[in-house]
């Protein structure tokens, strides 16, 4: 890897760790959710720091094209993060429906106590 492209590689990698660590000290995104965006980033500063270890990962899994290493951890990256933001969708969806129901539960005794209390009211 030429010095330029490693130390832009570099700048890009600490970018992304201090824009997620940024995050979640503001509270806009939760350390749960941001550890994953951490290792991502620790793993590309890495990567691009020693460029032998693609080359070691490569030999190692019997891949011929070193960099080919890389777009695979990419891949598996992505379909990590993209499970986790699924369970975590269905998880809001199913809390969603739960208080939607409550709601409606709720309104429907105020409804009850409302019509009870009118009836009680008028009999008096």
């Amino acid at each position: 890897m030429q010095l330029y492209t490693q130390i832009a590689v570099l700048a890009f990698s600490l970018i992304i760790l201090g824009f997620v660590w940024e995050l979640i000290r503001f509270g806009q995104l939760r350390p749960a959710y941001g550890l994953l965006w951490m290792v991502g980033a620790i793993l590309f500063f890495l990567f691009s720091l020693f460029s032998d270890l693609a080359r070691i990962l490569a030999d190692f899994f019997g891949v011929t094209y070193a960099p080919t290493i890389l777009f695979g951890l990419a891949v598996v990256f992505i379909t990590i993060l993209l499970l986790s933001q699924s369970v975590i969708i269905s998880t809001l969806s199913r809390n969603n429906k739960d208080l939607a129901q409550n709601i409606a539960i709720l309104e429907w005794r105020l409804e009850n106590i409302e019509k009870q209390t009118f009836d009680a009211e008028n009999k008096k």
